[in-house]
């Protein structure tokens, strides 16, 4: 299985070598201040890494880098009038790995990303004179713009009107569980409605237009084409008798890097819902998918004391309680102690 992943200093061992192979005449030292730039200005530049992760689980196999892309925000490039444009920096997958559709993941995350900074275009900076790189960007919808072989390629960015993200999609056996595309939102609005004073005593204070299809309509948008801004996963549950039909959500927020490698989640299910276990389904998923392809270490969730049916999901789930905070989070107009559990990844 290959993840494709935003790159920690952890990795910056193994990126180096991979480095190496396409800029052999730098030194060690010219390759390891070139990645801490990107640790020391992630606004402005990114790396996505892939990951192979073999069923053996050994700590040399485990998280092996297996290939990488460097994109960087610039004023301007050849073949381009717009600003700002992104740059594609370095773009490499290992000889064994080629061919398999690993290159074009790793591109479509940071098309993913330049499209969130506002970019209109990507371009190549580094001469592609080399058949399979020139044959790997064509492939990927660039177009040659100089005898130097460098390559440009104009990013589709769809508005709220005219496209339908798909995002994360993960299905259990009787639920479908994805994030929120522009046709939802009638059923969204409508489950929130319905829902709103069943979950007020649980539920932290809501920006005035929360319950409207214009709020709706912004927050898909931005999760979908800002991610780095949100750093959120908010996944919304539906019935496979009734795919149409909202019945709840769980949001993972707070996803962090870095050293940390963790996020906290909250959740609702509509009160006709209830009872049959759905919310236990759709958690335990969500959390396979972060702990296997986002390739977080912890998981954090917090609830009030008197919320007995959120702490009995919680435990049946493997989260373990680790204390208690006095006035944690304002509820339904006042602050209110909330008992603090995580799950950790056994297998990071």
């Amino acid at each position: 299985m290959v993840n494709i992943r935003v790159a920690s200093q952890f990795d910056s061992g193994s990126w180096l070598k991979l480095r190496q192979q396409i800029f052999p005449s730098k030194s060690q030292s010219e390759h390891m201040l070139d990645i801490q730039q990107y640790f020391y200005y992630p606004e402005f530049k990114q790396v996505f890494i892939a990951n192979s992760a073999h069923a053996d689980h050994s700590a040399e196999n485990k998280n092996k880098i297996i290939g990488f892309i460097e994109i960087a925000l610039q004023d301007s490039c050849e073949g381009s009038t717009l600003t700002p444009v992104a740059i594609i920096n370095a773009w490499y997958v290992e000889s064994s790995h080629q061919n398999k559709g690993i290159g074009t993941k790793l591109m479509l995350e940071a098309e993913a990303w330049a499209k969130s900074k506002g970019c209109k275009q990507i371009g190549s900076s580094a001469l592609s004179n080399v058949t399979y790189i020139k044959n790997a960007y064509e492939h990927n919808g660039f177009r040659a713009i100089s005898l130097f072989d460098h390559y440009i390629k104009t990013l589709s960015l769809n508005n709220a009107e005219s496209a339908d993200p798909i995002g994360v999609v993960l299905e259990t056996n009787r639920l479908i569980v994805r994030e929120a595309q522009f046709k939802d939102i009638d059923t969204i609005v409508d489950y929130l409605s319905t829902n709103k004073a069943f979950h007020q005593p649980f539920e932290a204070p809501r920006p005035h237009n929360y319950y409207t299809k214009a709020y709706w309509q912004q927050k898909i948008y931005a999760d979908y084409y800002r991610p780095d801004e949100n750093k959120t996963l908010q996944l919304f549950m539906f019935t496979k008798d009734e795919p149409n039909k909202t019945i709840g959500y769980a949001n993972y927020y707070n996803i962090m890097y870095g050293a940390f490698y963790s996020c906290h989640v909250g959740y609702m299910m509509a009160e006709s819902a209830q009872g049959h276990g759905y919310m236990k389904e759709a958690l335990k998923v969500g959390i396979q998918y972060l702990f296997k392809i986002k390739n977080l270490h912890r998981i954090q969730a917090n609830y009030m004391p008197k919320n007995k049916r959120s702490g009995k999901t919680l435990k049946s789930l493997g989260f373990e309680l680790e204390g208690k905070a006095k006035n944690f989070l304002f509820v339904n107009g006042r602050w209110e102690d909330h008992l603090l559990t995580s799950l950790t990844n056994a297998e990071w």
